[in-house]
């Protein structure tokens, strides 16, 4: 089973150019896999190859998959990027034209408060 997951990511980085992050399991799969080389597995469920492995309901996957997936960021993360990017663009815009930045600070004043 090792050997086909391995050409299977081996092919998704030719076909896709990148390399896949997520290998797709079903339960009797994973338990097959851990019991052939239980050195590979460690406590967490990721490979040492560098898969994040995802868990299928049993008889919804015949053969592994392999896919990438982008990471999941937490909310806190992905507002606190959007404020970064709207301080950027109002210092941006503030260089070019001081009537905007007062307009945009006032705005996120408004909405904050």
């Amino acid at each position: 089973m090792l050997t086909e997951i391995l050409h299977r990511a081996q092919a998704f980085e030719r076909r896709h150019g990148r390399r896949p992050n997520t290998l797709f399991l079903t339960h009797e799969q994973y338990s097959l896999l851990r019991n052939e080389y239980p050195e590979i597995l460690g406590e967490s469920p990721e490979i040492v190859l560098g898969l994040r492995i995802a868990m299928t309901p049993n008889k919804s996957l015949l053969q592994p998959k392999i896919s990438w997936l982008p990471a999941r960021v937490p909310n806190y993360l992905r507002q606190r990027k959007i404020k970064c990017q709207q301080a950027e663009v109002a210092r941006a815009t503030a260089d070019e034209n001081s009537d905007l930045f007062d307009v945009l600070t006032r705005s996120q004043a408004q909405q904050q408060g």
